[in-house]
């Protein structure tokens, strides 16, 4: 049988550090989910691990924040990708 996604990443985790993000810089779930072009509906099936995370929000998230997409999906490494400057 084919692994799924699932079997990879801990969906509820995903959500937690989703949840995160949004509480750190500040957005409240309108401003989230437009930036992520989708509904509350969506992101809280995310969030509550019921859906798996999209590609392009870690895409999105990634870009935007300068986060660590290892971080995004498994909670591994800092949050924040190291800039040259930091090394």
């Amino acid at each position: 049988m084919k692994p799924k996604p699932s079997d990879y990443i801990a969906l509820s985790e995903v959500g937690d550090r989703l949840e995160g993000i949004r509480l750190i810089f500040g957005l409240d779930m309108v401003a989230m989910c437009e930036m992520l072009c989708t509904t509350k509906y969506f992101f809280n099936e995310v969030k509550r691990g019921r859906k798996l995370i999209p590609y392009e929000w870690v895409i999105k998230l990634a870009e935007k924040y300068d986060l660590n997409q290892n971080w995004i999906y498994q909670g591994q490494g800092e949050i924040f990708n190291k800039r040259k400057n930091d090394v």
